[in-house]
């Protein structure tokens, strides 16, 4: 399944950055043509993203991702499995920060709780996040969010499986 979920998230990561210099020929040629289209540099921004949480997932499953290393060069291979679980375990407790606030800023027990009225839950919440829509490309930005919740599934994953060879 890990491997299936590698395989997707590297596909994924192509066409991202495949529709990003895309997106970024298309803006120069606009802009140089004095006819340009505004709503690229958002689409771009947005591909940017996606690509980055979908570029770390996948680093860090295939434990590419950059590391210093001036200290752990120093150490016995003991002392270095120690600092690499420390490593992992800071990582765990960052990515379970990250859930908790993804849960409470997205809620979806609050958004449930009021029938998915995004307007009648917005009015008693103050979390506009389901009635908000980007500037100019006029997409639910929650949809746009849901990179965040989608990336820390896949990276907790990997760090429950740090002990697991990378391949």
């Amino acid at each position: 399944m890990s491997q299936a979920l590698l395989r997707g998230e590297k596909f994924l990561a192509g066409i991202f950055i495949t529709v990003l210099l895309a997106l970024i020929l298309v803006n120069v040629v606009t802009r140089f043509a004095k006819v340009p289209i505004y709503w690229i540099d958002e689409a771009s921004i947005f591909s940017m993203i996606w690509l980055g949480f979908i570029g770390a997932s996948v680093m860090t499953r295939l434990r590419i991702d950059f590391a210093v290393t001036l200290l752990s060069d120093q150490l016995s291979p003991k002392w270095v499995a120690r600092l690499r679980a420390f490593s992992t375990a800071i990582s765990l407790t960052f990515a379970t920060g990250f859930a908790v606030v993804c849960w409470m800023w997205l809620d979806p027990l609050g958004i449930a709780s009021h029938g998915f009225d995004a307007q009648a839950f917005a009015a008693e919440t103050f979390n506009f996040l389901y009635t908000e829509r980007t500037q100019t490309l006029e997409w639910p930005t929650w949809i746009v969010n849901l990179i965040c919740r989608s990336s820390l599934s896949r990276s907790s994953s990997t760090m429950l499986q740090a002990g697991a060879p990378a391949r």
